[in-house]
């Protein structure tokens, strides 16, 4: 298996000087929210899982990040549903889009 690039993603704001500093914000706290969201996973709270990730989604959808806005979602879903393994697989491919945001991120400063 060869190693696969991560797409970077950016803000649909990022030209948005109006923008910038929450942009900035946000990709910079992303490190610590996924974490929470997998500690709060990790202990079985899945309405915290539910609650973190439906106020992040919403923040994603305002900053101009629809892709992690729908992955944001996606936990939501599961977590809300009561499927504690599909919200564990929906915030492992929420940990990549979160990579790939910071990736952009870096590459627009």
């Amino acid at each position: 298996m060869g190693f696969q690039r991560l797409a970077p993603i950016h803000s649909l704001h990022e030209e948005s000087p109006e923008l910038a500093d929450a942009i900035d914000a946000f990709v910079l706290g992303l490190g610590e929210w996924i974490d929470g969201l997998q500690d709060s996973h990790a202990a079985g709270d899945l309405a915290s899982v539910t609650k973190r990730a439906g106020r992040h989604a919403e923040k994603a959808d305002a900053l101009g990040y629809p892709s992690l806005c729908d992955g944001s979602r996606a936990v939501v879903s599961a977590a809300a549903a009561g499927e504690p393994e599909t919200a564990r697989k929906a915030i492992g491919d929420l940990i990549e889009l979160v990579q790939r945001v910071r990736l952009g991120h870096r590459s627009a400063a």
